[in-house]
């Protein structure tokens, strides 16, 4: 959310409903309860998606939310989510839908520096845990309840 927005994006988050005060904060500028209402159902309605957690129903129904010449990333999920996303994303007339990955290297990272040092981009930390603790760290994001990053320190 704060990197789209920075880029200067209108942006629409989408999440449970305990965690939409959450995305306003990081700069939503309108919020999805999707315990409420399916983003898939606002026909052509956004130029990009940003899929990081798998939000319901077949690519082909997610894909009728972007307008002509959108773009659709998927952000990890499991490997029949991802085989799906690919293989019929690929089918999919006039919009760009794909898995993306992550090439390691520094210069992504080199970009956000100055967004940090601004203050523009501020983590999000749910909570932190020490090692011994890594089980209930993932008891916690297990939940779905978390907001923000769950961090294990050694």
């Amino acid at each position: 959310v704060q990197l789209a927005k920075a880029s200067g994006a209108h942006v629409t988050g989408v999440d449970r409903a305990t965690k939409l005060d959450m995305l306003r904060s990081l700069g939503a500028d309108d919020v999805i309860d999707y315990g409420r209402e399916r983003f898939a159902g606002r026909r052509a309605s956004f130029d990009r998606i940003v899929d990081v957690v798998g939000l319901g129903g077949s690519i082909v129904g997610r894909s009728h939310a972007l307008r002509r010449g959108g773009v659709y990333g998927v952000l990890g999920g499991s490997i029949p989510r991802l085989l799906e996303t690919a293989v019929l994303g690929a089918l999919i007339p006039r919009k760009r839908i794909g898995v993306v990955i992550h090439k390691p290297g520094f210069e992504p990272l080199e970009a956000l520096t100055p967004l940090l040092e601004a203050g523009t981009v501020v983590p999000v930390i749910d909570g932190t845990y020490p090692l011994e603790d890594t089980r209930r760290a993932f008891e916690r994001y297990e939940t779905g309840e978390f907001q923000g990053k769950i961090v294990i320190v050694h």
